[in-house]
């Protein structure tokens, strides 16, 4: 009767019941389907990731589901959510197709946004297809932000394959001025 009158702590308890067989048959599906009717009405965080939840731990269910809330969270500057998309568009997960474009828009996203571990994954990306004066910006951006992790070897390596990779010689010395 709460949750009919729109008590939202009450609809998210009869969702986590039936999720999990609280004092009721289990019904995964029911659950869901509660949390998405749920979501489309008010829009409610922790029912968007209560979706993202039970996709990613049922098989069973299509992972289309949770693209909406899923792309909704990660709009909103939600650093995990952002990091989610961006490896569902690498690897093709949650039923949307690889697509390198939008993987690196996401990350560069969730990079402005102040997310070190997207900085990171940016880095290394860059760093993989041999971008390297990309990736020593994100390196050196990290370096900066990261009090844990000591980026200066990192640098030292970008810096040299940046070295190794050009081949004019102003080029080269203009690089190694900047790089000084």
């Amino acid at each position: 009767m709460a949750s009919k009158q729109g008590y939202n702590p009450a609809t998210l308890q009869i969702a986590e019941d039936l999720r999990y067989g609280k004092g009721c048959t289990q019904d995964v599906n029911a659950a869901l389907n509660t949390l998405l009717s749920f979501a489309s009405i008010r829009g409610y965080e922790k029912c968007a990731r209560e979706i993202i939840d039970i996709v990613e731990d049922n098989s069973d269910i299509d992972p289309v589901t949770a693209v909406p809330s899923l792309a909704r969270l990660a709009n909103d500057g939600d650093g995990d959510m952002i990091l989610k998309l961006c490896n569902a568009y690498l690897v093709g997960s949650f039923g949307l197709p690889k697509d390198n474009e939008r993987h690196k828009n996401w990350m560069e996203k969730g990079a402005e946004n102040g997310s070190l571990d997207l900085l990171e994954s940016m880095a290394k990306m860059y760093e993989e297809k041999e971008m390297w004066d990309l990736a020593y910006s994100c390196y050196e951006e990290l370096d900066k932000n990261d009090v844990f992790v000591d980026y200066s070897d990192k640098l030292y390596e970008i810096e040299n394959q940046i070295v190794d990779n050009e081949t004019d010689a102003q080029t080269l010395a203009e690089k190694g001025l900047n790089l000084y």
